[in-house]
Parts: structure tokens; sequence; C-alpha cells
């Protein structure tokens, strides 16, 4: 049984490396209709309002970021070890200073199994673009990774509404007095001065058994924080 076992173990090892050299896929599907795309932006800008984007293991770069207009949901491979190991997590970046926004035209829209790294920008992900445009409501994020700031808002006092579950935030999260719910996420980010999370002064904030590595909350009156860890 010995030669079989290696031949298994030589022949699963063969595989990962294929499926790590495959070019990254963006497949789109709405009412049937299914497309293939190798470039974010092309996939983006391709899909009808409520379509569903599966993103396959892989780094996806839109230069300059996007301020998404219509409603999408995208599904990514995952962020843990324990779902990429095979095809690598799914990792949405960009080359300038630009990061990823919602506009109010992409109200319900959701992200699951992504991560959100912009090195070339200390912003990775925000709600709106600006006074006139913020009340981005109905957000969705299951287990997501951001490793830079995610602002919920883009002046104070914003009127966005988002949720995120089991999601991993490296940075700085500001509420911009928006409404956002917390369940089972973590917090590892150590800023030295001032808080982590803030900007929640009107009670928009909940957090719900989620854990928090060193990291503050301030400026959050009347936020809701049940059985956390801090």
């Amino acid at each position: 049984m010995k030669p079989i076992q290696y031949f298994v173990c030589a022949a699963a090892i063969g595989a990962t490396i294929q499926t790590h050299a495959q070019q990254p896929r963006i497949v789109v599907q709405h009412a049937g209709n299914v497309q293939v795309f190798t470039d974010l932006v092309d996939a983006i800008t391709a899909a009808e309002n409520n379509a569903d984007l599966y993103l396959s293991g892989g780094t996806f770069i839109a230069p300059d970021g996007f301020a998404l207009d219509k409603t999408l949901h995208f599904i990514g491979a995952g962020v843990h070890t324990d779902s990429t190991a095979a095809t690598g997590a799914t990792i949405l970046t960009t080359s300038s200073s630009g990061y990823f926004r919602l506009t109010s035209g992409a109200n319900g829209s959701s992200f699951t199994g992504v991560q959100f790294n912009t090195p070339t920008s200390n912003t990775c992900f925000g709600l709106g673009t600006g006074a006139g445009d913020q009340n981005v409501v109905s957000v969705e994020f299951l287990r997501c990774v951001f490793w830079q700031r995610v602002a919920l808002g883009a002046v104070d006092p914003a009127a966005s509404s988002s949720a995120f579950t089991e999601c991993i935030f490296h940075a700085i999260l500001y509420g911009y007095d928006a409404t956002a719910q917390f369940t089972r996420c973590i917090f590892d980010y150590q800023a030295g001065t001032g808080a982590e999370i803030s900007g929640f002064g009107t009670g928009g904030l909940s957090m719900l058994n989620c854990v928090c590595l060193g990291t503050r909350l301030g400026s959050c009156g009347g936020a809701n924080v049940s059985n956390c860890v801090f």
C-alpha cells in the first residue's frame, strides 16, 4: 500500500501546483447567463445589476479601485488557509492611491471570502464617495479581510448601514456616524495613539462576540458591545 499512498500524494501536489499556476478567473452569472473574465474591471463593467461574481483564488487588480454603482455579489475562494490551500486566497488590490468604494447605486451588495489589500493606499474600502453620495445601505460582508483602513462614509454624518460577519480587520475602522453591526469579527490593529475603532458618535455601532487584540473604541457613545473580548 505504500507506493499507492506516495502516488496519491505526488498527484495531489502536482494538482496543487497546476491550480496555482492557472490564471485567475471571474465567472459572472445573472438570470441563467454566464460570462468568464480574467480582468476585474471588465467583469464589473459587463455584470448586470444583481449579478453574482465568482472569483477564483488569486490577485485581481483594479488599478484605481472602483466606485461601484450597481448591486453586485462577490464570492471569493475564501481567506483562511483551510479553504484556500489549493487555490490561494481571493485578493482585490490596486496599483495607485485609489481604493474600493460603493455608491448608493450599490445598495444591497455583498462580499464573501475576499481580501481587500491596497498597499499603495492607506484605505482599502469605503462606503460613499462624498457628502452627496454616502447613504449606502444593506451592504454585507462575510469572512472578508481588510488590510488597510475601512471608512463607512465620506464625511460626518453618513447614513450608510452594513453588516460584517467573521471578518478580520488589520487597520483602523472609522464609522462616520453610520450604522454597522460586527459579529464574530477580529480586530488586531494597534495604532499607538487614538482609538482604532471610532467615529460612531450617534450610537450606530453594534459588536457581538468579537475579539479585539489591543484595539480600542473611541467616540462610540451609545455603542452596543456584547460578549466581546478585549
